[in-house]
């Protein structure tokens, strides 16, 4: 199967319908006796019950059989879910999927459910008896009485109604208002959400509020006029920004939680076509869709029997959250929602067209982001996001700078820096053993120079971080207020490691006194301290604690402070150009110059273009819900502008 999907082409609709149900064949024989269960093999254990894990991986597989079920085809699979459906449903029978709860994981899974009725009305829904509709609707109308997490889950209860009504079941019109209002609070503006109230602006954006809220636009575009017109404007708006998270090889910015679903980090794409949003042209959506895919469908995610594994771009459970189980990865299936546009659709027929014309640099006010791109390197410098209650939520939120080139890495432990493995941040101890990696900024500001931040590891130590953004060099200026003997380690980019287990390939160490490089390949890291007398090494990170790599090394600079003030700048070097090489490779390395608390960096290299940097300014940290708040007269005004276009 993993060479039938590397070899499938992607071009035609029975492509995409083709590599869905390579997926879905290898599911067969792990249903349940009533179907209503998917009992995958390679058990991964959850926060929720093991019914709860198998009805998700049951529910996951809807979302791209939903829309393929569109087109009446009768197959063994389709027919299967069909069974579990109506099984789990029925309180009387022994797989019932049960009752909900408050805060229900089973509630996460009931709009892929809703959204097979929708899709199969004519070949399913409109054929059963009404006992056996009403079992269904009972089911999935308890979402209505139940308290959901106040977030992007906030939609699944819209879905859900939504579905509902547009078969004609019984739904509640009032829920949906109520949700809805509720969700528009997060809006941010320039097309970005927060999830819930929250610092996190991570791929739940794209996949959840944008996905579901595309859904809606589409669904309801004849119904409710007005807010579909505004989620489509929103979804360009967003899409402006949500392109630099990909490279023209088809790679995506892995950065956040929920990883594990891949490429569902493509399913935006898929419902801005479902739903005819003119974000770019078809081509270039086309071509973000189906690189994206084939770089998936290129790595070893799956298993011997062809099933997703958990992980990214390996099997990995150390990057996983305690929400993740065995059939969680397939999340990933949203991005077969475009298997639901029409036959005739020109998204079928056009040619896939290169990205866009992009900036080298742009800065995301709503991501709290800076990305950079340089080739096919995509570095997102990130500051002021943080997610404190998730597993690992310091290093997918608060690293300076994430990477699809290098990856970022999961600590194993905090012990040392070998486990606690600390690429693209600060790590600080007091005893050389324990390292606290920089998290809880108490201040943050970012603008289209610099992200400047302040932390306290402990309260009678402070570090404040500026990091001017680039590529291929980055700079990171720490003022340190220290009143304790402390250890700091800087990290830069963890790199690939070579293994017995791959071919020869040219790996080098490039050293220059005050810095310390390696490369392999093409790619390039390496750290060198400008101001500061940092002493570098490299070390060996912990195996498969980098997302992308399995075994990885990383250039790091120490220092050892005693109690007092210090000043220390460090220049950070990630690349992927094949013209880099051992005798260029510190060329181009920043320079600096500092005048008392004024600091001149010159992130070319030459003297010319300096950035100045103020250490004395003082900062205070935004709201988390800094939105752009919608007045009745804006949205009379969107509406009139609605208006003058459809005419």
């Amino acid at each position: 199967m993993i060479d039938s999907l590397k070899n499938n082409k992607l071009i035609a609709k029975s492509d995409f319908e083709d590599a869905l149900l390579k997926m879905c064949n290898k599911i067969m024989s792990y249903f349940s006796p009533g179907k209503a269960f998917l009992l995958l093999p390679n058990y991964v254990a959850t926060q929720y019950e093991d019914s709860t894990l198998y009805l998700e991986a049951f529910a996951r597989f809807l979302w791209g059989i939903a829309p393929y079920s569109k087109n009446g085809k009768n197959i063994e699979v389709l027919e299967c879910f069909k069974e579990g459906i109506l099984n789990g449903t029925n309180p009387c029978h022994p797989e019932y999927w049960g009752d909900l709860k408050d805060y229900d994981q089973r509630a996460v899974e009931m709009p892929p459910i809703a959204f097979f009725l929708y899709f199969s009305k004519n070949s399913f829904w409109d054929k059963l008896t009404e006992d056996k509709k009403k079992n269904i609707e009972r089911w999935l109308l308890q979402i209505n009485h139940k308290r959901l997490v106040q977030n992007n889950w906030l939609f699944f209860r819209v879905l859900v109604n939504v579905f509902l009504k547009q078969i004609g079941a019984q739904y509640s019109e009032k829920t949906i208002q109520k949700d809805l209002l509720r969700i528009e609070k997060f809006y941010l503006g320039n097309g970005w959400y927060s999830d819930g109230k929250t610092n996190r602006r991570d791929y739940y954006i794209s996949w959840a509020f944008h996905f579901y809220s595309l859904i809606y636009a589409r669904v309801m575009e004849q119904e409710d006029i007005e807010r579909s017109y505004l989620y489509k404007k929103r979804a360009k708006e967003f899409a402006q920004d949500f392109v630099y998270w990909f490279s023209e090889d088809g790679s995506a910015l892995p950065f956040g939680r929920s990883l594990t679903y891949r490429f569902a980090q493509v399913a935006f794409w898929s419902a801005v076509v479902f739903a005819g949003v003119d974000a770019f042209p078809l081509g270039v959506i086309k071509g973000i869709i189906c690189r994206h895919l084939r770089w998936w469908f290129r790595q070893p995610i799956f298993d011997k029997s062809g099933l997703l594994t958990v992980g990214y771009s390996y099997p990995n459970l150390i990057m996983s959250e305690s929400y993740n189980g065995t059939g969680s990865p397939y999340w990933a299936l949203k991005s077969f929602l475009i298997i639901g546009i029409e036959n005739d659709h020109p998204f079928w027929k056009v040619k896939e067209e290169r990205l866009p014309v992009l900036n080298s640099k742009v800065f995301q006010k709503y991501s709290r982001m800076t990305i950079c791109r340089k080739s096919y390197h995509i570095a997102a410098f990130v500051n002021g996001q943080d997610y404190g209650n998730q597993i690992h939520s310091i290093a997918k939120y608060e690293k300076f700078v994430y990477s699809n080139v290098f990856g970022f890495s999961i600590p194993r432990s905090a012990y040392g820096v070998v486990e606690s493995a600390p690429d693209s941040t600060l790590a600080v101890s007091e005893d050389g053993e324990i390292f606290k990696q920089r998290h809880n900024l108490t201040a943050f500001y970012n603008n289209e120079k610099v992200l400047y931040s302040r932390w306290n590891p402990w309260n009678n130590v402070e570090i404040e971080s500026y990091v001017l953004p680039g590529l291929p060099w980055h700079v990171r200026v720490h003022k340190i207020q220290t009143h304790r003997r402390i250890i700091l380690q800087e990290g830069g980019f963890s790199i690939e490691r070579q293994t017995h287990l791959h071919p020869p390939v040219r790996r080098n160490i490039v050293e220059n006194g005050c810095g310390v490089g390696v490369s392999y390949n093409e790619q390039h890291s390496g750290i060198i301290s400008l101001l500061g007398n940092g002493t570098p090494k490299i070390i060996f990170p912990s195996p498969n604690t980098n997302l992308l790599y399995p075994r990885t090394e990383l250039p790091i600079l120490m220092w050892k402070f005693s109690e007092g003030s210090y000043v220390v700048i460090s220049g950070i070097l990630g690349d992927s150009d094949i013209l880099r090489n051992d005798k260029n490779f510190w060329d181009d390395t920043p320079k600096v110059e500092m005048n008392n608390v004024n600091i001149k960096i010159f992130m070319d290299g030459i003297n010319r273009s300096a950035i100045t940097l103020d250490l004395d300014k003082k900062y205070r940290i935004p709201s988390s819900l800094n939105r752009e708040i919608y007045s009745l007269k804006t949205k009379v005004r969107i509406f009139i502008d609605f208006l003058r276009k459809s005419y």
